[in-house]
């Protein structure tokens, strides 16, 4: 049951909801409270305990929303990865020697700290997306590369902003949605699968690679129009009853 949205709210409404101390810290990032302190009760307006199953969407994202490139790879030439706009079209292209990435993050971070109920928790990523060659890119040559989706693990709950160049630090690469097979796809919708990790907070991205051949020389690029995507938890069901033992425990080392 949600706390109110608006009007008087009160400590002993938060500690029933949450069923934890009357420390306000103790909340910080929980069922959408704000991660950053000081907190004041007003913080809580239409926050809940229980599991939301659906952690991110697209209709989180629009122009700003974060983005993230690393350039990769050892030879000559020249690597160039880049957001095509504001609107989820984004791509990646790569001359011989190099391979090229493009992130697009959410831009909101998870709490995966034990006693989340996304902590550990396995979560399954909806995508439908039109996938496109070189021909909105400036390159030339045969493209080939793979859409990737994973997610950055950070110790704070601090975002990635921006379209910033980077490292692979502490980024985990889920799987691949789909690899460039030489034909292009409207309208694709995907569906995968990946497992959170049990501490820290994570952002999740969706990735444009642009491999290379050694034996053609020349840009060559891949990018993704994304239209939906949608992060959610495989089994929230499981999620609450996990968190629930959790507080119980705590609880009982309390008294």
């Amino acid at each position: 049951m949600s706390l109110p949205e608006s009007g008087t709210i009160k400590l002993s409404e938060i500690k029933t909801e949450f069923e934890k101390s009357n420390n306000l810290l103790d909340y910080l990032g929980e069922g959408g409270v704000t991660g950053s302190a000081p907190l004041k009760l007003t913080d809580f307006y239409g926050t809940s305990a229980e599991v939301d199953p659906i952690f991110g969407d697209t209709s989180l994202v629009g122009s700003g929303a974060g983005r993230h490139n690393t350039f990769v790879g050892i030879g000559y030439g020249s690597s160039f990865a880049r957001d095509m706009n504001s609107n989820w079209l984004f791509g990646s292209e790569y001359s011989y020697g190099y391979r090229s990435i493009v992130r697009q993050f959410m831009p909101t971070m998870i709490d995966c700290r034990p006693g989340s109920p996304y902590s550990g928790e396995r979560y399954k990523l909806i995508i439908n997306y039109d996938m496109n060659d070189k021909s909105i890119l400036t390159g030339t040559g045969t493209p080939n590369g793979s859409y990737k989706y994973g997610y950055h693990k950070s110790a704070t709950n601090s975002p990635l902003t921006g379209f910033n160049t980077a490292d692979d630090q502490d980024v985990k690469d889920e799987g691949v949605i789909r690899s460039y097979g030489g034909s292009l796809y409207g309208n694709v919708t995907d569906i995968k699968y990946g497992t959170l990790p049990d501490d820290g907070f994570v952002q999740m991205y969706i990735e444009v690679t642009a491999g290379y051949e050694p034996v053609d020389n020349g840009l060559r690029g891949l990018s993704m129009s994304i239209r939906t995507a949608t992060w959610e938890l495989r089994d929230p069901a499981r999620a609450l009853e996990r968190v629930k033992k959790f507080l119980n425990t705590k609880k009982e080392g309390r008294s």
